[in-house]
């Protein structure tokens, strides 16, 4: 049967509507929802386009010229706004990523994992330094001939290694909780920068690994930042397994009968002021560690003579130094060997915890050694301590003051002076070069004790007694100090303080026995 076909007037009214005689048979089979009906007004929401639509772009469902522009408008408002607001933030935001990973290095990342802290901003910007004028070579480029005839007895190197410490050493071992695990009732020995070096390397206060690690790391001296406690012991490294660790080059191999071992540990700020020896290296596992060095035929500005902390001498000594004067430095980091010659004086810092251990030969082998070399300022003021012991004090007299004009900051060679000044009754010049050297190095013991045996000899208790109570504060543990206060005390009427300062002696003598036996 055939369909229906419509009457002619309606055929008629489609047209003049806009729909033609092709299209109306098609029209007439779908739903009459479907059909445009111009004469009916559409809501509004009807000429929007869907958010389903808009994300997916299916922009073909949307056959009029109007929708089009309307798609078209929102997707460029869209666009806009992501490029203006989102895509920013987001770049920033993966920019910081980026940058924190980037500077995340695998030693930072292990560094942590050990226990052990990092320095801290305020640190690193005080005492960091780029400056490295110390020749860095691979342990790959450096066979034994080539450290023989280039570095030995010549000039210093830092030995780098692919894999840091993991190469010579088993870093795990040297961690805090390893070391803690292993030694926590073991002896070890800590001091100052100044005061370790002054006993000739040999570090004074007793205590156990983990009442150093708890208590003692982190602890201040009174009136200055550097940490009264740095681990220079000569006895535990030998005493631990850690020996059995080292696995090294050739030329840094340890004889017993040869090599004299030193193992280091200490928070920033540690470390220890000029000296020198024969020929060392040194490893840093953890941590990293400032040098300063100066060869044996120049005397380091400031003397070797302690008159300085390692943080005195940096702070107040090294901005004021000349180019001629600037020591040779670098910053060596985990994982690297220092190798020192024989003679070179050397001071060290500490940036963070830092773990080192150290092999020195126990004998000199070079003629290098000898004091009588022009330039240095420390062989002209022995040459005048020696006459000075001798009683010829106006022959002690050029020397001090040649070794002091070489050295403008060689706090040592002031309180001589001072001391040559008294000796030949010139009182008034030696007590000016006492305020010298007090003024060059205000927490140097030394002058504190000369400076109040000057005033004593001359009666004058009342002026000498700052000058000990100042020498009770920077050596609380020195019996004299007390004893001399006392005195000053005593003679000044301050009875109460008097008997206070022989209580502290009665205390620091108790003390001293215990630790004997």
């Amino acid at each position: 049967m055939s369909s229906r076909r419509p009457p002619q007037d309606v055929i008629k009214r489609k047209i003049r509507n806009g729909v033609t005689t092709s299209n109306l048979s098609s029209q007439a089979t779908k739903s009459p929802k479907r059909l445009n009906r111009p004469h009916q007004k559409q809501p509004r929401s009807a000429g929007l386009l869907s958010l389903s639509h808009l994300l997916s772009g299916n922009i073909y469902s949307y056959r009029t010229p109007t929708k089009i522009i309307v798609f078209l408008t929102i997707t460029t408002v869209l666009l806009v706004f992501l490029y203006q607001t989102v895509l920013p933030f987001a770049s920033r935001h993966f920019a910081s990523l980026h940058w924190s990973f980037s500077n995340t290095s695998l030693e930072e990342i292990d560094f942590k994992s050990s226990g052990w802290r990092l320095p801290d901003a305020e640190v690193l910007q005080k005492y960091g330094s780029d400056i490295c004028n110390i020749e860095r070579v691979s342990f790959n480029n450096l066979p034994e001939a080539r450290f023989e005839t280039e570095f030995r007895f010549k000039k210093p190197v830092l030995v780098t290694f692919p894999n840091g410490a993991a190469d010579w050493t088993e870093p795990g071992l040297w961690s805090r909780s390893e070391l803690s695990k292993a030694y926590s009732k073991w002896t070890i020995h800590s001091g100052q920068s100044l005061e370790i070096v002054r006993t000739g390397g040999n570090a004074r206060h007793a205590s156990s690994f983990q009442e150093f690690l708890t208590n003692l790391m982190a602890d201040k001296k009174t009136g200055t930042l550097e940490p009264m406690h740095y681990v220079f012991d000569r006895s535990f490294y030998g005493r631990s397994n850690l020996p059995k660790t080292l696995h090294l080059p050739k030329y840094f191999e340890v004889s017993s009968s040869e090599d004299d071992s030193v193992f280091f540990l200490g928070s920033s700020m540690t470390g220890v002021v000029f000296h020198k020896h024969s020929d060392t290296w040194n490893g840093v596992v953890y941590g990293s560690k400032r040098w300063f060095l100066y060869p044996n035929t120049k005397t380091p500005p400031g003397g070797v003579h302690h008159g300085f902390s390692v943080l005195e001498w940096v702070d107040h000594v090294y901005p004021n130094l000349t180019d001629v004067d600037k020591p040779i430095e670098c910053v060596q980091q985990p994982g690297e060997i220092l190798y020192l010659p024989e003679g070179t004086y050397h001071a060290t810092l500490n940036l963070g915890d830092t773990i080192a251990v150290a092999m020195q030969k126990k004998n000199a082998v070079t003629k290098a050694e000898l004091l009588s070399y022009e330039e240095s300022s420390e062989a002209v003021m022995k040459i005048g301590r020696v006459l000075y012991d001798l009683g010829k004090y106006s022959q002690s007299l050029p020397w001090h003051i040649r070794a002091i004009k070489m050295d403008p900051f060689f706090v040592v060679a002031y309180i001589h002076l001072a001391k040559t000044f008294s000796a030949l009754r010139d009182y008034k010049k030696a007590e000016t070069t006492f305020k010298k050297a007090i003024q060059l190095s205000p927490n140097l013991w030394d002058t504190y004790k000369e400076y109040g045996e000057f005033l004593l000899k001359q009666g004058r208790h009342q002026d000498a007694l700052p000058v000990y109570k100042k020498g009770t504060e920077l050596m609380p543990d020195m019996v004299p100090f007390w004893f001399y206060y006392k005195l000053c005390q005593l003679q000044t009427g301050d009875l109460e303080g008097a008997e206070k300062s022989e209580k502290m002696i009665a205390d620091l003598k108790a003390r001293t026995q215990i630790e004997r036996n």
